[in-house]
């Protein structure tokens, strides 16, 4: 009498086994979905916060230019000292015809920042989604032959970025001194 020695039956997955696979599968793809959302946020916390630092620069460059070829700082309609400033200045740049000499100023107004120049529309020097936290304008040398101008300019992000209520905000401070010649 022979025995044949019959192969054992294929024997599938327990209960267990199938939850203790279900149960690392939802782990390891939560982990993995949390951390694409937080790479996603830290991206755009970052492109956020370039954006600001390039509308504040440029924005401060273009005051800090027209400080410095202005003839001089128009007091009566400047605001030093306090937020939002404004800074008004007698200059050369830009004189409409038969003029020597035409005034710009600098101010906020609605969270914007805006160049006005005599007998022109005023332009806004910086993107809409950038709000201006603050603008402060300090006279500096006034004793001196060239007065200086110092410039605080705080801007930040019209919104909280991606969701993470974070509103990223920079400011930048600079002092030109007027050529007054």
């Amino acid at each position: 009498m022979s025995t044949f020695l019959r192969p054992p039956a294929p024997r599938g997955a327990t209960l267990v086994e199938v939850v203790v696979y279900f149960a690392l599968l939802v782990l390891i793809v939560s982990i993995l979905t949390l951390l694409g959302v937080q790479t996603i946020r830290a991206n755009t916390y970052a492109i956020v916060t370039q954006e600001e630092i390039a509308n504040a620069r440029a924005a401060v460059d273009a005051m800090i230019q027209e400080v410095y070829y202005a003839r001089s700082v128009y007091a009566p309609t400047s605001v030093f000292g306090t937020s939002p400033g404004q800074l008004s200045l007698e200059t050369t740049r830009n004189v409409p015809t038969g003029d020597t000499t035409t005034y710009v100023d600098f101010y906020v107004d609605g969270g914007r920042l805006y160049r006005k120049r005599s007998g022109q529309a005023a332009e806004i020097l910086t993107a809409e989604r950038v709000a201006i936290k603050g603008l402060t304008f300090t006279l500096l040398n006034t004793s001196a032959s060239a007065p200086s101008v110092r410039v605080s300019l705080t801007v930040a992000h019209e919104t909280s970025v991606a969701g993470a209520g974070v509103q990223p905000t920079i400011t930048l401070t600079t002092t030109a001194a007027l050529r007054t010649n």
